[in-house]
């Protein structure tokens, strides 16, 4: 069993790229995301780094909290990842 975890950038280009990576790698691998309270994930602190490594989150997990702030963005971000069939 195979397991990855991604750290994307707080931001839409962020939440495409955990899509994109879903979409490849999700059947074969578990993929769980680090969360950032900041926009840039390259700009956090070390500490921020560990407490988010420290507290990951699976995809589906991470599909649900985004469904929850922002159903719109969710379906956009769907659409343009998988299309109109997904």
């Amino acid at each position: 069993h195979k397991k990855i975890t991604v750290a994307m950038d707080n931001d839409i280009a962020g939440f495409k790229g955990a899509f994109k990576i879903h979409k490849e790698l999700g059947r074969e691998v578990e993929i769980n995301i680090a969360l950032f309270r900041g926009k840039d994930a390259g700009e956090q602190s070390y500490d921020a780094w560990q407490k988010s490594i420290n507290n990951t989150i699976t995809f589906t997990e991470f599909e649900v909290q985004l469904i929850r702030r922002n159903p719109e963005l969710y379906n956009n971000i769907k659409k343009q990842i998988y299309g109109n069939n997904y």
